[in-house]
């Protein structure tokens, strides 16, 4: 009996670090591509321009563009 419940508060406890680790990625993912969206505007309104406003961007745009 005991050995049941301990195996489902572990497994209750996998999921639940899962499930957060899955939403944390999606969010960082959501913010790579609309960094990315508004570095192509900013290529499209600027033209030949665009290399130093790309340069002012954030870290995390110039590592997603490796």
């Amino acid at each position: 009996m005991h050995e049941k419940i301990f195996f489902s508060i572990i497994a209750i406890v996998i999921f639940s670090a899962l499930g957060y680790y899955y939403c944390e990625m999606s969010r960082f993912a959501e913010g790579v591509i609309n960094d990315a969206k508004w570095r192509n505007e900013v290529i499209k309104t600027r033209g030949k321009n665009a290399d130093t406003a790309y340069a002012a961007l954030p870290d995390s745009v110039h590592k997603a563009a490796q």
